[in-house]
This record gives structure tokens, sequence and C-alpha cells, in this order.
């Protein structure tokens, strides 16, 4: 299969407003109001005064430092909301000729127990990976190098070996989704948190809505989503 469909986790594939680095930190037992150091680390990063492995390695001592264990991340993933008709929504995708790819900002660990049976119908995760101890507490957090730029750099890897613009579909639905647009492929943002969801030149598409099933119609040139089979 040469068609890939790229999806963006957090508040892409769950619920609106659900994040799971915030839930982590109130997990860890920390604040996520303004002025809380969950807000200025990650402030730190997007102005410049940490790169992306340096805000995740500080993250990792503030969750070390309240001993986060791999039950609590195990906690976070369960109590995630998902959006509804993922598993079916894959499938459909996957019938049709695409490959699916999560390509997050996330962690890996919590997009797996979040997804559950629907990992069967995915090719590959790209996300944040949790390493842990002999007793099951937070060590190490690998960074992606794949969110922000990274996305559109991912993307355009897989233009430059070959595979055709149009066989590619981005979904996302925040600001650092948006440099993908860059790469010329379709990007669909669905349930924006991005000011920017109504700006055309960056996404092609927008959805509203708790159903994944609501992106068919524009994938497969459908007139209603009671054309597909769950």
């Amino acid at each position: 299969m040469n068609k890939y469909i790229i999806f963006d986790f957090d508040g892409t594939l769950t619920q609106k407003g659900q994040n799971a680095w915030k839930n982590l930190w109130i997990k860890a037992g920390y604040s996520t109001n303004e002025g809380s150091i969950y807000r200025e680390l990650y402030k730190s990063f997007l102005e410049g005064e940490l790169t992306y492995p340096e805000w995740c390695q500080q993250t990792c001592q503030y969750l070390k430092a309240k001993n986060l264990s791999r039950n609590d991340v195990n906690q976070v993933g369960e109590n995630t909301i998902i959006l509804q008709d993922i598993n079916p929504t894959f499938k459909t995708l996957k019938d049709n000729g695409y490959n699916v790819i999560i390509l997050s900002g996330s962690v890996k660990q919590i997009i797996d127990i979040c997804l559950k049976n629907s990992t069967t119908y995915i090719s590959k995760i790209f996300a944040n990976t949790f390493v842990y101890d002999k007793d099951n507490f937070l060590t190490q957090i690998i960074p992606t190098p794949y969110d922000f730029d990274g996305k559109r750099n991912l993307i355009q890897s897989l233009i430059q070996k070959g595979i055709n613009k149009q066989d590619i579909i981005f979904i996302g639905n925040s600001y650092n989704d948006e440099n993908v647009y860059e790469t010329g492929v379709k990007t669909i943002c669905i349930n924006p948190e991005t000011k920017n969801f109504e700006n055309k030149k960056i996404w092609t598409n927008v959805v509203k809505s708790n159903s994944l099933f609501s992106i068919l119609p524009i994938l497969l040139n459908k007139n209603n989503n009671e054309e597909f089979q769950k």
C-alpha cells in the first residue's frame, strides 16, 4: 500500500481538551494552572529557551521527583476519553488501501492504551516513549523527532521516497500541526484548538464531531456516513 493517512493524537483522536501531558502532571500531583511549572516549562520550549529534548528531559525530572510509575501512566491512558468510532474508521481506511500512522507529540504508552484493539490497523506510531526501571518507575523520556516541524519533516521524507503527495492525508487539530501544509498534502483539522482552522492555506477541510467516522465522506468521496459499515 502506498497511501498514507497520518493522525495527530491529543485533541485529534481524543475528545477535545484531553491532553496526555497535562493529565500526567496532574496525576503526579502538580498544578497545571497559569504560572505553574507545567506551563512555564512548556512556555520556555515555545520561546526557544529549551530544545525539545531538553523540555522532555526537564519534564522527566519533575515527574520522577513525584515517583511517577508505569501504573500511573496506564491509569492516565485508561481515563483518557477518545473519539467514537475510531476502530471501524481505521478498519475502513485500511480496507481502502491506507497505511494508518500516528504522528504525535504525546506518549506512546498512553496512545497504545487508549487505542487498544485499533492498533491492529496502525502501521506505525511515532511519539515520545517512556522508559521505566525494574520497579516500574519512570527513569527516562525518549523524545520523538517528529513533533512541530518534525511532523512536516516526516511527511516530506515520504514524498522524497516517491510517495505522491496526493496519496498522503494529515489530520490534526492544533498549532503544532500547522507546518504540515508546507508539504502540499491534504490537511484536515478536526475539533480545532488552533485559531487558524479557517485558513484554507493551512487546513484543507475542517470537521467538528465526536465521531471519527465524520472524516470518511471527505476521504473516500461519499455523501454521508451511513454509506459505511461499522
